[in-house]
């Protein structure tokens, strides 16, 4: 049921939209799945039809899903893709820009043969895989940045949470499991808006802008290990690329 009570300046189907992009955020839904009904979510929610279908709209048009007469509405792929230049954990990157890395665990659920799971980790759609979802909150100098759902596998993640998580490094806990070092992440980048839960967390207004991210990190034999599916703070985070042209010779590029 919709939050009535700690929202109630939202309409309820802006309390509905962001409970839906919550999901989809967290990748709940994979890109191409197929959403609940609008009766489904009317039950779910506890709302009416008319409520559902003017929050489905309105993800449409902020591009999270597409909708189909007669079909339903389907979450939309993100195709903004970049492999990361560095295969960097959170840790390492806030110690280089000097801040004070910390994490508050914040819940952990063991999921089953999800399909865009399995499919990043290199499993059949149908194979029975289980995964950890472990779901924290990151902070620099104590300041609320970042809001990650890791997804790793069961083996990994039984290790993992025999381990004070609040004060260990994710990615050195993958190269201890596994007795190699990351070898890179590879990542997703888009727009996103805070939802209730995420504003929370973030100390946000609901709706405000942030930075949307799903990366997946492997290991030196290319093996997956992570799937990991963010939301960065844009006032703390900003991300770069570089492009380098294969027709231009990089000793010229070096003098």
């Amino acid at each position: 049921m919709v939050d009535h009570q700690r929202h109630q300046k939202e309409p309820l189907y802006v309390q509905m939209k962001y409970a839906i992009q919550e999901r989809i955020i967290a990748g709940a839904w994979a890109p191409g799945a197929l959403l609940p009904t609008e009766k489904q979510f009317c039950d779910e929610f506890k709302v009416s039809r008319i409520t559902v279908r003017t929050a489905l709209q309105e993800l449409a048009r902020e591009g999270y899903i597409d909708r189909f007469q007669g079909k339903g509405s389907i979450v939309r792929k993100r195709e903004v893709h970049r492999a990361l230049p560095e295969a960097l954990g959170f840790t390492a990157v806030m110690k280089r820009q000097g801040l004070s890395p910390s994490r508050r665990f914040l819940s952990k659920e063991l999921v089953s043969s999800r399909s865009d799971l399995n499919e990043f980790f290199g499993f059949p759609s149908d194979e029975a895989a289980k995964y950890w979802h472990l779901k924290t909150l990151r902070l620099a100098d104590g300041y609320p940045v970042a809001v990650m759902n890791h997804y790793v596998l069961k083996d990994l993640g039984d290790y993992m949470l025999t381990h004070d998580l609040e004060n260990s490094s994710f990615y050195h806990l993958y190269t201890q499991y596994f007795g190699q070092q990351i070898g890179r992440s590879d990542g997703v980048v888009s727009a996103s808006q805070a939802s209730a839960e995420s504003a929370a967390l973030l100390n946000k207004e609901i709706g405000s802008p942030l930075i949307w991210f799903r990366g997946i990190t492997f290991i030196e034999d290319d093996r997956p290990v992570e799937v990991n599916y963010s939301l960065f703070s844009p006032d703390v985070f900003q991300f770069e690329t570089k492009y380098l042209n294969p027709n231009v010779r990089t000793d010229r590029l070096n003098k």
